[in-house]
Protein backbone atom coordinates (compact mmCIF):
# COMPACT_ATOMS: atom_id res chain seq x y z
CA UNK A 1 0.00 0.00 0.00
CA UNK A 2 3.12 2.47 0.95
CA UNK A 3 4.45 1.51 -2.10
CA UNK A 4 1.34 2.48 -4.07
CA UNK A 5 1.32 5.75 -2.66
CA UNK A 6 4.46 6.68 -3.53
CA UNK A 7 3.90 5.85 -7.05
CA UNK A 8 0.72 7.57 -7.06
CA UNK A 9 2.47 10.08 -5.44
CA UNK A 10 5.23 10.07 -8.40
CA UNK A 11 2.78 10.57 -10.89
CA UNK A 12 0.89 13.34 -9.94
CA UNK A 13 4.07 15.45 -9.10
CA UNK A 14 5.20 14.32 -12.99
CA UNK A 15 1.76 15.28 -14.15
CA UNK A 16 1.72 18.78 -12.84
CA UNK A 17 5.23 19.40 -13.69
CA UNK A 18 4.41 18.62 -17.49
CA UNK A 19 1.13 20.86 -17.43
CA UNK A 20 3.32 23.74 -15.65
CA UNK A 21 5.70 23.21 -18.70
CA UNK A 22 2.93 23.15 -21.35
CA UNK A 23 1.75 26.46 -20.09
CA UNK A 24 5.14 28.22 -19.63
CA UNK A 25 6.22 27.35 -23.10
CA UNK A 26 5.10 30.64 -24.82
CA UNK A 27 5.91 33.24 -22.61
CA UNK A 28 9.26 33.50 -22.07
CA UNK A 29 11.03 37.02 -22.41
CA UNK A 30 12.20 36.57 -26.29
CA UNK A 31 7.97 36.19 -27.02
CA UNK A 32 6.81 38.88 -25.53
CA UNK A 33 9.53 41.35 -26.56
CA UNK A 34 8.69 42.86 -29.94
CA UNK A 35 10.73 42.13 -33.03
CA UNK A 36 13.66 43.63 -34.56
CA UNK A 37 13.48 46.25 -36.87
CA UNK A 38 14.85 45.70 -40.35
CA UNK A 39 17.73 47.28 -41.43
CA UNK A 40 17.26 50.28 -43.56
CA UNK A 41 18.58 49.85 -47.00
CA UNK A 42 21.95 51.74 -48.13
CA UNK A 43 21.67 55.00 -49.46
CA UNK A 44 22.89 54.78 -53.26
CA UNK A 45 19.37 52.93 -53.88
CA UNK A 46 16.27 53.86 -55.36
CA UNK A 47 13.74 55.68 -53.64
CA UNK A 48 12.00 53.35 -51.64
CA UNK A 49 8.70 53.75 -49.61
CA UNK A 50 8.79 53.79 -45.67
CA UNK A 51 8.01 50.25 -44.27
CA UNK A 52 4.62 49.05 -42.05
CA UNK A 53 5.51 49.12 -38.57
CA UNK A 54 5.46 45.01 -37.61
CA UNK A 55 2.78 43.56 -36.80
CA UNK A 56 2.34 42.33 -33.49
CA UNK A 57 3.25 38.77 -32.16
CA UNK A 58 1.04 36.43 -30.36
CA UNK A 59 -1.92 37.07 -28.50
CA UNK A 60 -1.74 40.91 -29.84
CA UNK A 61 -2.94 39.85 -33.37
CA UNK A 62 -6.43 40.21 -34.22
CA UNK A 63 -8.36 38.28 -36.32
CA UNK A 64 -9.52 39.40 -39.65
CA UNK A 65 -12.68 41.20 -39.64
CA UNK A 66 -16.11 39.68 -40.25
CA UNK A 67 -17.77 39.51 -43.41
CA UNK A 68 -20.73 41.45 -43.68
CA UNK A 69 -23.74 40.45 -44.52
CA UNK A 70 -25.27 39.22 -47.16
CA UNK A 71 -27.80 41.84 -48.96
CA UNK A 72 -31.32 41.04 -47.77
CA UNK A 73 -33.04 39.28 -50.65
CA UNK A 74 -36.88 39.87 -51.96
CA UNK A 75 -39.48 39.07 -49.07
CA UNK A 76 -42.01 36.90 -50.28
CA UNK A 77 -45.59 38.07 -49.86
CA UNK A 78 -46.98 36.07 -46.59
CA UNK A 79 -50.28 34.25 -46.75
CA UNK A 80 -53.39 35.44 -44.56
CA UNK A 81 -53.47 32.77 -42.90
CA UNK A 82 -49.57 33.78 -41.91
CA UNK A 83 -49.92 37.15 -41.49
CA UNK A 84 -52.59 36.42 -38.75
CA UNK A 85 -50.31 33.65 -37.20
CA UNK A 86 -47.95 36.40 -36.36
CA UNK A 87 -49.92 38.77 -34.97
CA UNK A 88 -51.68 36.35 -32.95
CA UNK A 89 -48.35 34.95 -31.59
CA UNK A 90 -47.32 38.37 -31.20
CA UNK A 91 -50.00 39.36 -28.32
CA UNK A 92 -49.85 35.72 -27.36
CA UNK A 93 -47.63 36.11 -24.35
CA UNK A 94 -48.44 39.59 -23.75
CA UNK A 95 -49.88 39.28 -20.07
CA UNK A 96 -51.32 42.83 -19.57
CA UNK A 97 -54.36 42.39 -22.12
CA UNK A 98 -56.56 39.90 -20.35
CA UNK A 99 -59.98 40.25 -21.98
CA UNK A 100 -59.80 37.85 -25.06
CA UNK A 101 -62.20 40.65 -27.51
CA UNK A 102 -59.01 43.14 -26.65
CA UNK A 103 -56.68 40.74 -27.81
CA UNK A 104 -58.65 40.24 -30.83
CA UNK A 105 -59.12 44.22 -31.99
CA UNK A 106 -55.17 43.94 -31.41
CA UNK A 107 -54.64 41.28 -33.55
CA UNK A 108 -57.23 42.38 -36.00
CA UNK A 109 -55.42 46.11 -36.45
CA UNK A 110 -52.18 44.04 -36.72
CA UNK A 111 -53.45 41.98 -39.77
CA UNK A 112 -54.79 45.05 -41.62
CA UNK A 113 -51.11 46.65 -41.03
CA UNK A 114 -49.32 43.49 -41.54
CA UNK A 115 -51.27 43.02 -44.61
CA UNK A 116 -51.19 46.87 -46.07
CA UNK A 117 -46.90 46.09 -46.07
CA UNK A 118 -46.94 43.30 -47.74
CA UNK A 119 -45.29 42.86 -51.16
CA UNK A 120 -47.43 42.64 -54.45
CA UNK A 121 -47.48 38.99 -55.06
CA UNK A 122 -46.21 38.01 -58.28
Amino acid sequence: MIVTFRISRALIAAAAVTLLAGCAGGTSSADIAPTAAPEPAPLGSVQQQPLAPPAPAGRATQAAPPTPPPPPTQQAALTPEEVKAQCWMKYENDKRIKNIDARLQLVEKCVNETSRNQPPAR
